[in-house]
């Protein structure tokens, strides 16, 4: 999905009927933040071209999460014309999101971290399951 479709949405109570498999994966997909995630991925292909390379830039993921955060924010807005309080919490959710999930792509700014350089393929493999997880359990945290 996307933070825009996060804060467009209700949560849970929105996805659709059918097998509990289908709403498993309907809940884990919802807590991809693939606009941002986008977004971001081009920004560092971007800023590779620069000389000296700046990645990994934390400046670039902190920007990134604060436009989760935004993007949830107006899209509540925009469609029920006013943020209620569960807005707020979901934006901070998908900033959660879109940390869980940025730590899965290469030259992102949590490689500034050394442990987390040095380990690249055990990161992407702990960040794709705390993102299944984190999908799973993030609209409990959210309640209606």
């Amino acid at each position: 999905m996307s933070a825009w479709g996060v804060g467009r949405q209700s949560g849970a109570g929105t996805l659709a009927p059918g097998s509990p498999v289908k709403a498993f994966v309907d809940r884990v997909v919802q807590w991809i933040p693939a606009d941002v995630i986008a977004i971001y991925t081009v920004g560092i292909t971007t800023l590779r071209t620069q000389t000296p390379d700046p990645n990994p830039s934390l400046i670039w993921l902190i920007v990134s999460g604060a436009l989760a955060f935004g993007l949830v924010l107006l899209a509540a807005l925009t469609t029920r014309k006013k943020v209620k309080s569960r807005d707020w919490v979901l934006a901070c959710l998908a900033v959660v999101a879109f940390g869980i999930w940025s730590l899965a792509i290469p030259d992102s700014g949590w490689y500034s971290i050394d442990w987390l350089a040095n380990n690249p393929g055990w990161v992407a493999l702990i960040a794709a399951v705390g993102g299944l997880i984190f999908g799973a359990v993030a609209d409990l945290l959210a309640p209606d």
